[in-house]
C-alpha cells in the first residue's frame, strides 16, 4: 500500500513522466510542474492559434497518467495534413487544450480539464500560465530567442538563460513544491526544460522554501546544442546556480559504463 507521501517532478514532459511512473510504487500524491516554452512546430502552431504557453509536454504527460485509453490515444494523435499541410504533424491534444484555453478563458483552466477528460493518475500543472518565450545570451554576446533557437545546433555556448518577458510561476505548483515530501529536477534538456522552468518568478525561492528533500537528475549523456562539452559538474553547477545556496539537497549521478 502507498504511504501518504508527495513528489513533485518538474522538467519536461518525458523525464517528469518516469521520475513519477517510478514514484507511483511508494508515493500517494503525483504532481508534474511542467515546462511551457516550447516553439516546436506543432506545438508553436497550437501556441499561435490560442495565444497560449506551450501545451505539448503537458499534453505527453496528461497522456501518459490517462487512465481512459481511448482519450490517451486522442491527446497523441497527429493529423496526417492531407490537404492541408499546415496541420500535418499536429497533435490533437495541443489543438484540444488550446480550444479549452478559449472556451474556458485561461490556460491553467484549459489543462485541468483536458487532465480531467482523461482521468489523470497524477496532477499536471503548467509551471506558468503566462505565454512568453525563453531566450539566451551566448559567449560572444550573440542573443537568441526561443526554444527553437536556443536549442539549436552549432552556436556559441549558452552563457545566460532569460525570458523574452519576465512571469510569475503558476502559484498552485509553487504550493505543490513548497509542501512536496521529494522534489525532483530532470531528467531532460538542461536549458529548455529543467532551467528554462527555474525562471519564472517565485520557482527558485519556492524550491529553497521546500520542507521535502530537492533532487536533481543529471543526464547520462552531453546534448547537442545545449550542454556540449560538459562534464556532470557542470551540470550541478548550473542548477545549483539558478536555485542559490542551499537549495540543492543532492544529485543523482549515473557512474555505470
Amino acid at each position: 500500500m502507498t504511504r501518504s507521501i508527495h513528489v513533485v517532478a518538474i522538467g519536461g514532459g518525458g523525464g517528469a513522466s518516469q521520475v513519477l511512473r517510478a514514484a507511483q510504487s511508494f508515493a500517494s500524491r503525483l504532481t508534474a510542474v511542467i515546462a511551457v516554452t516550447d516553439t516546436g512546430r506543432s506545438t508553436g502552431l497550437a501556441r499561435a492559434i490560442g495565444g497560449i504557453p506551450a501545451p505539448g509536454d503537458l499534453r505527453a504527460t496528461i497522456a501518459n497518467f490517462a487512465t481512459d485509453p481511448l482519450i490517451a490515444r486522442l491527446l497523441q494523435h497527429r493529423f496526417s495534413g492531407a490537404g492541408v499541410p499546415q496541420l500535418e504533424g499536429m497533435a490533437f491534444g495541443n489543438l484540444l487544450i488550446a480550444a479549452l484555453a478559449e472556451v474556458q478563458g485561461g490556460f491553467g483552466a484549459a489543462v485541468r480539464t483536458a487532465a480531467e477528460l482523461a482521468g489523470c493518475a497524477a496532477e499536471v500543472l503548467p509551471v506558468s500560465d503566462a505565454n512568453t518565450d525563453i531566450c539566451a545570451e551566448l559567449e560572444g554576446g550573440a542573443l537568441v530567442r526561443g526554444e527553437v533557437h536556443v536549442r539549436g545546433l552549432g552556436k556559441p555556448p549558452i552563457r545566460r538563460l532569460f525570458l523574452r518577458e519576465a512571469a510569475p510561476a503558476n502559484p498552485a505548483a509553487l504550493e505543490a513544491i513548497r509542501r512536496a515530501d521529494l522534489v525532483v529536477l530532470g531528467p531532460g534538456s538542461l536549458f529548455t526544460s529543467i532551467l528554462a522552468d527555474l525562471l519564472f518568478d517565485g520557482m527558485a525561492e519556492a524550491l529553497r522554501a521546500a520542507r521535502g528533500q530537492v533532487v536533481f537528475v543529471c543526464n547520462t549523456t552531453t546534448q547537442p546544442g545545449q550542454t556540449d562539452g560538459y562534464a556532470t559538474a557542470d551540470h550541478v553547477r548550473r542548477v545549483a546556480e539558478a536555485l542559490g545556496p542551499g537549495a540543492l539537497d543532492a544529485a543523482l549521478i549515473n557512474q555505470g559504463t
